[in-house]
C-alpha cells in the first residue's frame, strides 16, 4: 500500500565529505556537517531526448515517425546558504580552510579542478494528518543525494542587506557503499538503488541528526 505525504519546508540538510569514488569516508579524515542555515535548495534535474527517426514521403507526409524515451542524466543542485560555515565550504568545493589556532575561520578558492565529492541530505516535516504516523510518531521525507561533484560558488554581492552564499553541484549515480542514509531509507538503502540511481526520498520516522557549526567526524561503523 501506497505511502501518501504532503511535505513542506525544509527542516535541516546534512552533508558529507565522500571520495573521489563517491564512497563514505569515515574515521580521523571525514567530516560531516548538519545544519539549517540555507535560504533555498534547488533541484533541476536534466534529461537527454531521446533520439528521433523522421523520414517524410515525397509527398511531405511523414514515413517514419519515431522517438525514443528520454533519460535522466543528472540533476543540477543549488543551494544558498545564509551562514558561513567554513567547514560546509571547505568540504562541497574544496577550498582550502584558513586555520585559526583548532578552529577554521575561512576559506581559499583556488583555480585547481573541482574534485571534492560529498552527499547531500534534506529532510521535510510532514503537514496535516500525516504529520504523524498511527504510533504517533512525526513523520518526515527524507531525500537523499548520495554523490554530488563539481560545485561552482555562484554570484554573490556586498550590499547593503542581508548576505547569500550559494553553490551550485552536480549529481552522478549513488555508490554502493553510501550507508549514512541506511537508517531513513528503510529496506531498499542505496546499496539496493537499481544502477545509475542519482537521488531519492522515503517517508520516515527515524529522528533528524542534531544541528551543529562546524563538522564532526564520521564514525567508523557509519
Amino acid at each position: 500500500m501506497s505511502v501518501c505525504v504532503s511535505p513542506i519546508k525544509a527542516e535541516r540538510a546534512r552533508f558529507t565529505l565522500l571520495d573521489i569514488c563517491g564512497n563514505l569516508i569515515t574515521g580521523e579524515d571525514s567530516a560531516q556537517v548538519t545544519t539549517d542555515s540555507f535560504t533555498e535548495i534547488d533541484v533541476a534535474p536534466n534529461y537527454e531526448d531521446g533520439q528521433q527517426f523522421l523520414q517524410r514521403k515525397a509527398n511531405g507526409q511523414p514515413c517514419v515517425n519515431e522517438m525514443e524515451a528520454s533519460f535522466l542524466t543528472d540533476a543540477d543542485v543549488t543551494v544558498n546558504l545564509c551562514t558561513l560555515d567554513a567547514d560546509l565550504i571547505a568540504i562541497v568545493t574544496g577550498g582550502q580552510p584558513i586555520a585559526d589556532g583548532d578552529d577554521f575561520s575561512g576559506v581559499v578558492f583556488s583555480d585547481g579542478l573541482l574534485n571534492a565529492r560529498f552527499s547531500l541530505e534534506v529532510w521535510q516535516p510532514v503537514a496535516g494528518l500525516g504529520a504523524c504516523d498511527p504510533e504517533g510518531q512525526q513523520q518526515f521525507v527524507y531525500w537523499a543525494f548520495p554523490h554530488l561533484f563539481d560545485a561552482k560558488i555562484q554570484n554573490f554581492t556586498f550590499q547593503n542587506d542581508v548576505f547569500e552564499f550559494s553553490f551550485q553541484a552536480k549529481t552522478r549515480a549513488a555508490s554502493l557503499l553510501w550507508t549514512i542514509g541506511d537508517p531513513y531509507l528503510a529496506d531498499t538503502p542505496a546499496a539496493d538503488w537499481e544502477p545509475g540511481s542519482h537521488f531519492g526520498y522515503n517517508v520516515t520516522t527515524v529522528a533528524m541528526p542534531e544541528i551543529q557549526c562546524g563538522a564532526i567526524p564520521v564514525p567508523d561503523d557509519s
